[in-house]
């Protein structure tokens, strides 16, 4: 993970833990003007979060911004 990702993933981060819950998820969405149901956020997060444990790990979260960044 770069400095800058790991900066922005700090930054999601805000319980300090070394990951993302899903409120500090929609948190992030809702600051970034996103007005999504709840059902299509928790979606969202599932994708991100693969292994499944209800949090997004760094890693999970560096590999959503790879692939993300590759399809622009």
């Amino acid at each position: 993970m770069t400095d800058e990702l790991a900066l922005h993933f700090a930054h999601i981060d805000t319980g300090g833990d070394g990951s993302i819950d899903p409120t500090e998820f929609i948190a992030l969405v809702r600051r970034l003007g996103m007005t999504r149901t709840a059902g299509l956020l928790r979606h969202m997060f599932d994708e991100i979060d693969q292994n499944g444990d209800g949090r997004i790990s760094r890693d999970e979260f560096a590999a959503w911004w790879a692939r993300i960044q590759h399809d622009d």
